[in-house]
């Protein structure tokens, strides 16, 4: 008795799928079964493609190569500038070192301190934000004014680190409606001599607006120096 000779799984299969498919199994003959390879080319060969056909259905295993391409390019770019980012930000906060800072470290340490002082902010004051936003029909006024330094800050640094123009500008004016504000309150934080007041109206130190001055004053002379 004869034996009976084993019937290939693969064959009726691979006359269904698409020459790009057939194509991409004898490319990559490593990553299939020796069955499927040997259907897939039994298949290539009974459909007799021509050059053309060929060519057609190498197409778009092309064109996803040369985007896989693109996509390793541009993380590669990335890395490298997160490395050079992480380079210049050691060499900004280092204590000990040589010769003016650049344009890129002082653009990066202002971007840096401003995002990390608008992360505070938000943290700070996320429970009473809600109220605000709530209380923009009745209380115009003082809904802007709350929220005018915290997006000026957050768009501010963003778009400054981006170095966008206009990011300069709302850094700017953060920067110096925010000195100008701190003179402001710290001629008004000292002692008042009507007894119970303070209890009232409570006052900051007066070292701390000055601080805030010299901080946000500093800033805003750095960005606006040539």
């Amino acid at each position: 008795m004869s034996q009976k000779k084993s019937i290939n799984p693969f064959t009726e299969y691979y006359k269904t799928i698409t020459n790009t498919e057939l194509i991409i199994i004898l490319d990559n003959p490593g990553k299939y079964q020796q069955e499927a390879v040997e259907a897939a080319n039994l298949e290539f060969n009974e459909r007799n493609l021509s050059e053309e056909q060929i060519a057609e259905a190498r197409a778009p295993i092309i064109a996803q190569k040369e985007k896989k391409e693109r996509q390793k390019e541009k993380l590669e770019s990335i890395k490298k500038q997160a490395i050079d980012t992480g380079d210049i930000l050691i060499d900004v906060l280092n204590p000990i070192r040589e010769g003016k800072p650049g344009t890129d470290k002082i653009i990066l340490t202002i971007s840096v301190v401003y995002g990390l002082l608008s992360l505070y902010t938000l943290i700070s004051n996320w429970r009473i934000i809600p109220f605000f936003i709530r209380d923009i029909p009745r209380f115009p006024m003082d809904s802007l004014l709350f929220f005018t330094p915290i997006v000026l800050m957050l768009f501010g640094t963003l778009l400054f680190w981006r170095r966008m123009k206009f990011g300069w500008i709302l850094m700017a004016i953060l920067t110096s409606w925010t000195a100008v504000q701190s003179i402001l309150h710290f001629a008004g934080s000292f002692p008042v001599e009507s007894p119970g007041i303070s209890d009232f109206f409570p006052r900051h130190s007066p070292v701390l607006h000055l601080a805030t001055f010299i901080f946000f004053g500093a800033t805003a002379y750095v960005i606006c120096n040539q």
